[in-house]
């Protein structure tokens, strides 16, 4: 079911907005996860899903995966299958490890591949391309195998 109609059948369809606080931190544990890690054929590629809006759980997720990477290899290639994307918390971007391991990737990071998204996601992606070592592409969500073969990998799920 959707936030408003879950919010409505908890709070009596609004009528009793001071236990607002409450019904957010109850849809915050009872969140469906907006990430989900993609095993891959090769340990250098990380590929992930996004459906929804990342939340600290998902940003933890994320950052620990990416440490741990950045940690074990030189280089990193990564893929990222949009599905929907309803942007970030500010609760996930207060994480306190996620600008060190943000830095450490600009530099360790040789492809990124992005599938799918919105078009805003694309002019993003071609924006940074001028300040960053990182060759970006945007692929059609009919094209996700084009970004595999650019990333010279497979999803292990296949």
């Amino acid at each position: 079911e959707g936030r408003g109609r879950v919010e409505g059948k908890v709070l009596g369809h609004h009528e009793q907005p001071e236990a607002r606080p409450q019904v957010d931190a109850w849809m915050q544990a009872h969140a469906t996860p907006a990430v989900r890690l993609i095993g891959t054929t090769r340990p250098d590629v990380i590929a992930f899903e996004i459906e929804g809006k990342i939340r600290s759980e998902d940003m933890r997720l994320l950052v620990s995966t990416f440490d741990d990477a950045l940690e074990a290899h030189e280089r990193l290639r990564i893929l990222v299958r949009v599905l929907d994307f309803h942007g970030v918390s500010l609760d996930a971007l207060r994480n306190e490890t996620l600008w060190s391991v943000r830095m450490r990737g600009l530099r360790q990071v040789e492809r990124y591949a992005l599938v799918g998204g919105p078009n805003w996601l694309d002019k993003i992606l071609h924006g940074v391309r001028p300040m960053v070592r990182t060759e970006t592409r945007h692929f059609g969500r009919d094209e996700e195998d084009k970004a595999w073969e650019w990333l010279e990998a497979k999803p292990a799920e296949a």
